[in-house]
């Protein structure tokens, strides 16, 4: 008996253990990524610097994370977030004319938004819970 209570106990610490890194790998990485995207921004508007790069980056990395951050959040969104970030560099290189530029900031914004909210979906509130 005491074995069968000592085993659920190790159960539920590691899976609390497993649920606890994932939520913190998922928050880092989107907030890397709305940072990342909040600079590309920056650059888009002020035109100073060449924004392929960062918007390259930005799709490489990810790339990288996405595998990970779709096991603990809903697809629909990561895969949302992903086919935005994909087509950026493509956007952001092709920006000669004002509606380029335009859909270029509004993609980061929509990519920003979307960001906010997986930053939130999977975190134990009540909200989420109800």
């Amino acid at each position: 008996m005491k074995s069968r209570i000592i085993a659920a106990v190790l159960l539920i610490l590691f899976s609390l253990s497993v649920s606890i890194a994932a939520l913190l790998y998922s928050k880092n990485s989107v907030e890397d990524t709305q940072h990342s995207i909040e600079k590309l921004r920056m650059q888009i508007k002020s035109g100073e610097e060449d924004p392929y790069d960062l918007a390259d980056r930005i799709s490489r990395d990810w790339k990288k994370k996405e595998h990970i951050i779709s096991t603990y959040t809903p697809h629909r969104e990561i895969e949302e977030v992903s086919m935005m970030i994909e087509v950026l560099p493509q956007m952001v290189q092709d920006m000669h004319t004002c509606d380029t530029l335009d859909e270029a900031l509004y993609q980061c914004e929509m990519i920003l938004a979307i960001l906010r909210h997986l930053a939130t979906i999977e975190v134990p509130y009540i909200r989420n819970l109800l």
